[in-house]
């Protein structure tokens, strides 16, 4: 048999899967979807005799009553031989050292979802499913962030389930979907209880009954109500089978990721992919990208994975370290001609890339900028200078190629020869694609010119700078759009901070 292999959902972005999402269909929904913003974790309530288990956003999701539905009804007979809605989770020892022991320690009902030889070699990394109560210690252990081992909202350990069924039901149902076959043959494991795996895959499945069927209702005796993912820095996501979708009737049991499994699955990563990078903007310059509309980060992080895959990139922290680079130099930095070694090992070190990029990065920064104190106070002044100068003679539209030489120049002293041979070559370059993009004056093509050098290339296009896309859309000659992005440019000039001394 084909060795089992880790099916892994997320350190892949999917290539060149579809991005797009699917249009929406005309049947009813299979799954309803429902998210709750805010759940916030429980912090370790030293000193509170009566201690929370479980987040307020969740207590009736997890362990509410709702009453029982006219089938549920039907089939025990009479309402009061409906059995109570239990509560489940399916957890992942690999994160949770000792996980056997310790549900087993706190008296919970538990059984592995392995069993036989690969119980016996995998037990310690496999999922476990157990059942919870809402008065356990162990509970409020999986809701709780804080520093001590038992505290396990930040380890995302499983995914919580809802159903009238017995673990021994749920254990039998849920433990058919840990490996499954892909296309080729292949044997994979299949972890649908990580929940952020969880959020993706079950997200897709909206349109897809036979799907939602063979999860949440396998069986006439017991349904899973309901699946909750929980992850630890998102909202929470339920998922319930709709009421009135389409029973597809007797289905086959599922033993094999098809095709469409797995575009769900790419589909599904490409959308967490590109939260996960737009949070990652977030924290890495709040002052810089908090200001910026939703759509305006959607642009920055469609723009990173588009050209990320130009380049061949298929891996999340490679496209992330190319946002990075792009954050410092610039969305078309790859395009130019300035920066001739980070293309040529993004486009050329295959699985090595990102150790050679954590090398040269760092060197070509330090080779551009410096610490980026002087060269930054060096731009405040040279901008400063720019300003005095269009002020005294009239305007953006009197500026000259004398003018822009000497400012470029003077701006440019730090680079070594070989880079400063470079930056002719790619203000050439610049040049001759202004003149294409329609700015006529001598003017306008000089104020193009330093703002090439100072916010970098094809800067008009650049999503990382929706004022001068915006510019370039509302103006009414490119030249005009020229004169306004440098207006702009001066004062953002003016607001950065040069610790005293460092313009000397």
């Amino acid at each position: 048999m084909t060795p089992v292999e880790e099916f892994d959902h997320w350190t892949n972005t999917g290539g060149k899967a579809d991005m797009a999402r699917k249009a929406a269909s005309d049947a009813p929904p299979a799954l309803l979807i429902q998210t709750i913003d805010d759940v916030e974790p429980l912090g370790d309530q030293l000193g509170i005799m009566a201690k929370q288990n479980v987040p307020d956003a969740l207590m009736d999701v997890l362990f509410g009553q709702p009453d029982a539905t006219p089938a549920e009804i039907a089939a025990g007979g009479d309402a009061a031989a409906v059995p109570p809605l239990q509560t489940y989770a399916i957890l992942d020892a690999a994160k949770i050292k000792g996980l056997a022991e310790t549900i087993t320690g706190w008296g919970l009902e538990n059984r592995c979802l392995y069993q036989g030889q690969a119980f016996d070699r995998l037990a310690d990394v496999a999922p476990w499913i157990v059942r919870l109560t809402p008065d356990s210690s162990f509970t409020r252990h999986l809701f709780t962030q804080g520093e001590a081992r038992w505290h396990l909202w930040d380890k995302e350990a499983g995914i919580y389930l809802r159903s009238r069924g017995t673990i021994d039901q749920l254990w039998k149902h849920f433990r058919r979907f840990t490996i499954l076959r892909n296309d080729a043959g292949d044997n994979r494991y299949f972890r649908f209880y990580d929940p952020r795996a969880a959020a993706m895959y079950f997200g897709g499945l909206t349109d897809w009954p036979e799907r939602v069927a063979q999860f949440f209702q396998p069986h006439t005796d017991f349904a899973v109500q309901a699946i909750i993912a929980v992850p630890s820095d998102t909202p929470a996501t339920v998922f319930v089978p709709a009421p009135d979708a389409k029973n597809p009737g007797t289905l086959p049991a599922f033993t094999q990721l098809t095709a469409r499994d797995a575009k769900i699955i790419a589909d599904g990563t490409i959308r967490r992919f590109r939260s996960e990078l737009k949070a990652w903007l977030l924290r890495y310059d709040k002052p810089r990208f908090g200001p910026f509309e939703p759509e305006q980060l959607d642009a920055i992080i469609d723009h990173a994975i588009r050209e990320g895959e130009a380049l061949g990139l298929t891996f999340k922290e490679e496209i992330t370290y190319l946002l990075y680079i792009m954050c410092h130099f610039g969305g078309w930095f790859h395009r130019s001609n300035r920066f001739p070694e980070l293309v040529r090992i993004f486009k050329h070190e295959g699985q090595d890339r990102m150790s050679f990029l954590a090398r040269a990065f760092p060197e070509e920064y330090a080779r551009h900028y410096g610490n980026g104190i002087t060269v930054f106070a060096l731009w405040k002044s040279l901008m400063a200078e720019l300003e005095a100068d269009l002020a005294a003679q009239g305007g953006a539209r009197a500026l000259t190629k004398v003018k822009t030489g000497a400012l470029l120049n003077r701006a440019s002293q730090h680079l070594s020869d070989d880079d400063r041979t470079r930056l002719g070559v790619f203000l050439k370059q610049t040049a001759s694609e202004h003149i294409a993009a329609g700015i006529a004056t001598e003017a306008g093509q000089c104020m193009a010119q330093i703002l090439s050098f100072v916010i970098g290339y094809r800067f008009a296009a650049d999503p990382l700078f929706p004022w001068a896309i915006a510019a370039m859309k509302e103006a009414a000659t490119p030249d005009d759009a020229m004169a306004e992005i440098g207006a702009y440019a001066i004062k953002r000039a003016q607001r950065i901070k040069v610790p005293t001394g460092a313009e000397g």
